[in-house]
């Protein structure tokens, strides 16, 4: 089965997407992926990692964030990566202020799937993204986080919603 960063390169190398963010970082396997099979990519990873304490007890996480983070620190810290990422250890929102609008080919949002911030960042983050350029994000469909179908159709509407394999969503900025 495709995984999203398999959707992604294909993205990547089909429009020649030079810039994106991936907000919500997890382990770290997409941003390896998408950067392995894109040497000419510089990505923006919103890195933040608020420790167990700030995880609600039915939190669904297959690990705790700092077996995440030492896992993403494991993977970003190759030498090949160094020169082509940039690094935001902050909260979603905080991030979104450090990116000037319209500077990124394509976002791909996974961070809180909540309604809430799931929509939130879906806010802040499509202003970033030039037009033409590509807006997704993951885990659309997955019965864990309805909160994620939820925003994604309030913000864009549901028939004009895209999906892909791995439960990925996406929809392409017009204007």
């Amino acid at each position: 089965m495709k995984k999203r960063y398999d959707f992604l390169t294909e993205m990547i190398q089909k429009h020649k997407f030079k810039f994106g963010a991936e907000v919500g970082t997890g382990t770290g396997k997409t941003a390896m992926e998408i950067l392995d099979a894109n040497r000419e990519l510089h990505l923006v990873e919103v890195a933040w990692y608020p420790g167990p304490a700030a995880l609600p007890k039915d939190a669904v996480m297959y690990c705790t964030c700092q077996q995440a983070k030492a896992l993403w620190l494991r993977r970003m810290s190759k030498k090949k990566f160094k020169e082509r990422i940039t690094i935001l250890p902050y909260p979603s929102h905080k991030a979104a202020k450090k990116v000037d609008d319209e500077s990124l080919d394509f976002v791909f949002i996974d961070a809180d799937h909540s309604y809430e911030e799931c929509l939130r960042d879906i806010t802040l983050w499509v202003p970033k993204v030039k037009k033409g350029g590509l807006i997704s994000g993951h885990d659309y469909g997955d019965e864990r986080f309805p909160g994620v179908i939820e925003a994604v159709h309030e913000f864009f509407g549901k028939e004009n919603i895209k999906t892909a394999p791995d439960k990925v969503w996406y929809i392409w900025k017009t204007g």
